[in-house]
């Protein structure tokens, strides 16, 4: 999938697959945002002086709802057009290109890695190699996390099948993502779904906070640790 073609109109085509009008891709994408944050806030204390890599990041829209929370933001594609969009319509972020398998970062660079809605378009024979990345790169005690379309929901594979974006989708259970997180050798994978309402609203979030153990949701989150020895060749 050649995602440069798509960096004027990208919310265009999801706004388009999803068809509520009040559930654009920003709705989805802050919700994201928020579960992270609380996520990382519950394991580390604070997120203030977080290090955070986004995988997969496109035109830098996490990095838009993360501006100014964490102390550094840093984004990766393989798409180049997008992150020279991301780099310059996103303040207080940096961004850099790779080849989808080998992240250009050292050992331990991070305390976070994230990737929204990526390893669906990763080769299923390479998901693991980059699994395997994102844990080389986050600290001992740092986090691993994948946010994925939940396969077991209807109107989830309806939405995909209709997404030019996700032509190329191969949809993951969340069994299988913390089944691929163990094994690269990161520990307690845990799972959350999420957005069993397709409405904005306060009320529905708070009622979605009592459904994360129910998989129905249309997404999910899946996130694990690094141990403090782990071999990532």
């Amino acid at each position: 999938m050649d995602f440069d073609r798509f960096v004027s109109n990208y919310s265009d085509h999801v706004a388009g697959a999803v068809s509520l009008p009040a559930c654009g891709d920003g709705f989805f994408l802050a919700a994201k945002a928020v579960q992270l944050l609380k996520l990382l806030g519950a394991h580390f204390g604070e997120v203030a002086t977080l290090e955070i890599l986004d995988v997969g990041c496109g035109i830098g829209l996490l990095e838009h709802q993360l501006a100014g929370t964490a102390s550094l933001l840093v984004g990766v594609d393989v798409a180049i057009e997008a992150v020279r969009h991301a780099q310059q319509s996103v303040a207080g972020a940096s961004f850099a290109g790779f080849d989808g398998l080998h992240l250009p970062f050292r050992e331990a660079a991070f305390d976070a890695a994230v990737a929204i809605c990526v390893f669906h378009h990763v080769e299923p024979g390479q998901q693991l190699a980059l699994a395997r990345e994102m844990a080389r790169v986050v600290r001992p005690g740092g986090v691993v996390v994948i946010f994925e379309h939940n396969p077991w929901n209807p109107a989830t594979r309806m939405v995909v099948s209709r997404c030019e974006l996700d032509q190329d989708a191969t949809l993951l259970s969340a069994p299988s993502v913390a089944s691929l997180l163990r094994d690269a050798q990161l520990q307690q994978p845990r799972t959350r779904f999420l957005f069993f309402f397709p409405w904005p609203g306060r009320v529905w979030r708070a009622i979605e906070n009592y459904l994360g153990w129910l998989p129905m949701g249309a997404q999910y989150m899946t996130s694990a640790i690094r141990p403090e020895e782990v071999r990532t060749r």
